[in-house]
């Protein structure tokens, strides 16, 4: 066997691990400071690369943070989400309480990426044209389901009794998982202030409340 295919193979291993480093140096620059105020010289210095080897890798800013927001979504948080969704059972209600205890578990172990999205958020909606910014967003979130897990288990509440009849489940869906999301976003770059400005112990106890308020406003009673 001749050594080409072993030296191809630890080119291979070596170029993902450059960009695993380069996504994680992203991420953590843009989640402390803001997209606005790190440049790519920071992030090259940060990875301890030379800056023409990040932009061989990412020609801007913008286009890793896009490559961080895929990453970080389709390798760590839907493959799990994905794998827990099996368990879930019960009624619609249920099940849509189920979902929450995901979302709140994936809040828990990656405070960082709902920082990360958070200015993320802030970052685009200031440079890019909604249209753009939704297209380029569809693309790494949409079409992991045929249909939304959340709007399917609010119908099934609906059909079943355990949820109000008269809600929109799409919008409800959608409404619902933005408020959370939000929640989540604003815990994670501002946690230990808001605990010392509202003088509360954890702020978990926000997001529980909030998931809390969430569920009896749509349970069927």
């Amino acid at each position: 066997m001749t050594t080409k295919p072993l030296r191809e193979q630890e080119r291979i291993d070596n170029r993902d691990k450059r960009l695993q480093t380069i996504l994680d140096a992203g991420r953590e620059l843009f989640s402390k400071r803001g997209m606005a105020d790190v440049s790519m010289k920071e992030i090259a210095e940060k990875s301890q690369i030379s800056r023409a080897t990040l932009y061989r890798y990412f020609p801007c800013k913008e286009d890793l943070a896009f490559a961080i927001e895929h990453y970080f979504y389709r390798e760590i948080l839907l493959p799990q989400y994905k794998e827990q969704l099996s368990k879930a059972q019960g009624n619609g209600f249920e099940k849509v309480a189920f979902h929450f205890r995901l979302i709140l578990g994936s809040y828990r172990l990656y405070p960082d990426y709902y920082k990360f999205t958070g200015a993320f958020d802030h970052y685009f909606n200031y440079r890019q044209q909604p249209e753009e910014l939704a297209k380029e967003m569809n693309r790494i979130f949409n079409k992991d389901f045929d249909i939304d897990p959340m709007v399917t288990f609010i119908q099934e509440g609906i059909d079943d009794g355990s949820i109000k009849p008269d809600l929109d489940p799409y919008l409800t869906a959608k409404t619902i998982d933005q408020t959370l999301l939000s929640l989540c976003q604003r815990m994670a770059v501002r946690r230990e202030e808001i605990e010392l400005e509202f003088e509360i112990e954890n702020s978990d106890d926000l997001i529980e409340n909030l998931v809390s308020i969430l569920l009896n406003g749509i349970k069927n009673n």
